[in-house]
């Protein structure tokens, strides 16, 4: 893990927020793809800084309240598909007037 590596994606992924989430430019929604090229991030260094992040959030947890170090697993999304049903079925319930 590298602090200096976290510090670096920093700026990359505050300007991915500023124009797709908070500060919502129109030409990054009519092209996301331009916001992340233009990010100069790739996938590998987004996942690494994930699971950066991750591992000294789990590390100062573990400092703070003691007990075991949790890390995070590989994920293989095989859920995904059960995850989308149950929301669209939590969307079809709660939205009837």
């Amino acid at each position: 893990m590298s602090i200096d590596k976290l510090h670096e994606i920093v700026p990359k992924l505050r300007h991915i927020r500023d124009k797709t989430h908070f500060h919502i430019d129109r030409k990054a929604v009519e092209a996301p793809k331009e916001v992340w090229k233009d990010a100069d991030i790739s996938g590998n260094e987004l996942t690494r800084a994930l699971y950066d992040a991750a591992a000294l959030i789990a590390k100062i947890k573990q400092e703070t309240y003691g007990g075991e170090l949790q890390q995070l697993v590989a994920y293989d999304g095989s859920d995904v598909h059960q995850i989308v049903k149950a929301y669209m079925m939590f969307l079809e319930t709660n939205n009837k007037e």
